[in-house]
């Protein structure tokens, strides 16, 4: 394996020895499958060796994990930006060796400097970087791609800023990203990213074989409208479409009682006990338990 101390060095440029005209890499950003995440991407007309940015939720948002896309050396089995220099930065060995080949993950461990914070919390600094052979070009990372996924607790929006200190700026103006020759770039973000609640009930809900998938009529989708922020994703967990009215993450009797107890409550006012997702808790959510009586994962939902 190559020696991963070099890596850490290449943020400790401040002074390119030769820079290119306003180079940029670009921050992107889409819904995640799961509700409350947010797949934060790049593009980039050169080839960049690592960034780093901060990332703040609004309101009192809180950011619980950023999962990367790709982890470890780019090489022939595949390539990304997958070293973590925050993290290796206090577990890499002194002779270069990644204990056990665990890379870690994109979020500098809070308390060093120059961080934003730490996870769990409102914000964050990430930096990934990309180590390869440079005899191999065809194992440098692709110049669009995914970085990571982020998970926050609630909806909220997300913004990005270059983190300077840990990525200087160089000749540039807003700096954030090196490129492989060593100048610095400038790291270019969208205006905003949003987390949501997702609509993984539109859609249907396929996680486990036992959970049905909705048909999904004007109806339905009105009263999954009525639903808070927070409410929302209560009707994309694992069990309660399937039946889990009390949310204990299975389908039992208990869940006839919910039911029972919450009779003619709207899915906005009893979200957990509408069980088939028609918008109020009735006979039919009876009819759904039985279907699935005995089922479940024993994980209730985290909202």
């Amino acid at each position: 394996m190559k020696n991963a101390l070099c890596l850490l060095a290449v943020f400790a440029l401040t002074a390119p020895a030769f820079a290119i005209d306003d180079p940029c890499v670009y921050l992107t950003c889409e819904e995640g499958e799961d509700a409350f995440s947010v797949v934060v991407g790049y593009t980039s007309e050169y080839d960049v060796s690592g960034i780093a940015f901060d990332i703040q939720a609004s309101g009192d948002a809180v950011i619980t994990a950023v999962v990367p896309e790709f982890t470890g050396l780019s090489d022939g089995d595949g390539q990304g930006y997958g070293v973590f220099l925050g993290y290796l930065k206090e577990n890499i060995e002194p002779n270069g060796h990644v204990p056990n080949d665990d890379w870690g993950t994109p979020e500098a461990p809070g308390g060093q400097p120059g961080t934003a914070g730490s996870i769990p919390g409102n914000a964050v600094t990430v930096e990934l970087a990309t180590l390869y052979d440079p005899d191999e070009p065809t194992h440098k990372p692709a110049k669009t791609g995914v970085l990571f996924t982020i998970y926050v607790d609630k909806a909220c929006t997300l913004g990005f800023t270059p983190n300077n200190e840990r990525a200087p700026k160089g000749d540039t103006e807003d700096g954030g990203a090196v490129l492989i020759d060593g100048s610095s770039a400038n790291l270019v973000a969208p205006d905003s990213c949003e987390a949501t609640a997702g609509e993984c009930y539109v859609i249907g809900n396929t996680r486990h074989n036992f959970a049905p998938v909705q048909t999904v009529s004007q109806a339905n989708y009105d009263a999954w409208l009525t639903l808070s922020e927070a409410q929302k994703p209560i009707w994309c967990c694992d069990n309660q479409p399937a039946g889990d009215a009390n949310n204990d993450g299975y389908i039992n009797s208990q869940d006839y009682i919910a039911v029972f107890n919450n009779l003619g409550k709207t899915a906005a006012q009893s979200p957990y006990t509408d069980v088939n997702h028609d918008g109020f808790t009735n006979s039919q959510d009876y009819i759904q338990i039985f279907s699935y009586l005995g089922k479940g994962t024993g994980t209730p939902c985290p909202y």
